[in-house]
């Protein structure tokens, strides 16, 4: 029985980057260093959303940690603050204008969140 063979003799993979290139800087390996210590960090907690921008990879909320200053806020994507503090967030949906359409995404999912927050309170009552 013959092997299988999937590449051709002479095959060179381009697709996958050499094992000795580095692709992050020296400051962005310590940036991602920083911000995945400040999440295991027990003195920084979430204190309020300060501001937010609509890219084309979606919604980017600037969340202010007790322990920062203003300076040092950070940029996180809406499906982790999603999962991290998701009332928070859907308040400040429905607050501030995010998106143009009152039925786009973010706001038909931040009504929704707020609606059953509420609807949970009453029942506890």
């Amino acid at each position: 029985m013959m092997p299988w063979k999937c590449f051709q003799k002479g095959y060179v993979d381009d697709v996958l980057p050499p094992e000795h290139e580095d692709h992050l800087t020296a400051e962005e390996a310590e940036e991602l260093h920083d911000q995945f210590q400040l999440e295991d960090d027990d003195d920084y907690e979430f204190e309020r959303i300060i501001n937010h921008k609509l890219t084309a990879s979606g919604l980017m909320p600037m969340v202010k940690y007790t322990g920062d200053t203003e300076k040092e806020t950070l940029q996180v994507p809406f499906l982790v603050l999603k999962k991290d503090a998701p009332l928070e967030l859907a308040r400040c949906i429905h607050d501030k204008v995010v998106e143009d359409s009152r039925q786009g995404h973010y706001n038909t999912w931040a009504k929704k969140v707020i609606k059953n927050h509420d609807r949970t309170i009453r029942r506890i009552r």
